[in-house]
């Protein structure tokens, strides 16, 4: 089950590869905003009949990385723009460059017309300014990236964190385990080093005291699929699924791939032989995307509490 209401991208690509904005799609966030803003004049006009139920906000999942720098700083302009324009949507946007945020803001301040400097200065830029630079993020953006080592995870998380954003999310890919809870930028964890848990959003020095941070609020968890696709060891899941549980994340299991590594453990002791036999398997759901066919402890899909 796929946990968006919608997933798109703004970018096209002309025949030389270049990266434009695709006027066609561009409306298409607009019309889903209007609805949502229907859906909630309905809510309002139910309140006085005690029917009235809260609408949830549309979830917008944008998989495009939106800091690409081969996308020109207009053209970014232009797709934040439109998020300014659609309040009544929740907005994911993912990188794999979360350390270029503000390089990428920043050309897309200096790209906007001289005359607007003023007060002939569109509201969106104001948006754009409380967001960059007094660190005020909109309500409804979230951002996130993808991980699929720990070395990934130590690298782009405290780049991430930094990033001022209603919420954070990481859409993970396990090619072997990540330690969501014991990691730090820029390789393994060093005797005396000081170490990251993004879950609960603390960081510990080599005696072991904590100081606050920012931390992630949701973990997507999502086998590959495909004819390249890498194996997903299911022990792997199982212990991100864990991390999250224990630090009170909501986690989101999507899929586990089209191909899976299964660990088998011995029943007995005497049972030797079969210690630790790796057994490949290929579910029958061609992305391994149905939960029947999954242990029954991997059968996580929560939502966190600013998307419901």
């Amino acid at each position: 089950m796929n946990p968006f209401d919608y997933e798109w991208s703004p970018w096209a690509f002309r025949r030389d590869g270049t990266r434009v904005i695709d006027e066609g799609v561009m409306k298409w966030p607009l019309e889903w905003s209007t609805e949502a803003a229907s859906e909630v004049e309905e809510a309002l006009r139910d309140f006085g009949s005690g029917r009235y139920e809260h609408p949830r906000k549309a979830v917008v999942y944008t998989p495009a990385d939106f800091l690409d720098p081969e996308v020109p700083a207009d053209r970014l302009a232009q797709f934040l723009r439109l998020i300014h324009d659609t309040p009544n949507l929740n907005w994911l946007l993912l990188t794999k460059r979360p350390e270029l945020f503000g390089e990428r803001l920043n050309a897309v301040v200096h790209s906007l017309p001289e005359e607007w400097d003023g007060d002939d200065c569109p509201e969106w830029v104001y948006w754009l300014q409380d967001w960059f630079l007094d660190e005020k993020p909109p309500a409804n953006v979230w951002i996130g990236t993808e991980i699929r080592t720990q070395a990934e995870a130590d690298e782009r998380i405290p780049a991430l964190l930094r990033i001022p954003a209603a919420g954070r999310f990481l859409i993970v890919r396990p090619n072997g385990l990540v330690d969501l809870q014991m990691m730090r930028s820029g390789g393994e964890l060093g005797e005396g080093e000081p170490w990251l848990d993004c879950l609960r959003g603390r960081v510990f020095d080599s005696h072991g005291d904590g100081t606050n941070t920012e931390s992630i609020g949701w973990v997507v968890i999502s086998g590959d699929d495909g004819p390249n696709a890498q194996p997903t060891n299911v022990e792997h899941v199982r212990s991100l699924v864990r991390q999250c549980q224990t630090a009170g994340v909501a986690c989101w299991v999507e899929q586990l791939g089209s191909k899976l590594i299964v660990e088998k453990w011995p029943r007995a002791e005497r049972d030797f032989c079969n210690f630790g036999r790796v057994v490949d398997l290929k579910p029958a759901h061609p992305k391994g995307g149905d939960p029947a066919e999954w242990p029954a402890d991997l059968r996580v899909q929560k939502l966190p509490e600013g998307l419901r």
